[in-house]
């Protein structure tokens, strides 16, 4: 799994994103909705939220 943003903005909160491709991973099957899924899995972690919603 890497990090692929450290500053990513969904609606009025921050997150930072972490990504890894299926084909890689023995525990897919467990990990992903469908065994048979091609995007990579995806994992954000809430920061905190924006100046917006202050």
């Amino acid at each position: 799994m890497w990090l692929s943003s450290k500053n990513t903005v969904i609606g009025e909160d921050r997150f930072m994103q972490y990504r890894r491709y299926e084909a890689a991973c023995p525990l897919k099957s467990q990990c992903l909705r469908n065994a048979t899924q091609k995007s990579p899995r995806q994992v954000n972690v809430k920061l905190g939220t924006t100046e917006k919603r202050k």
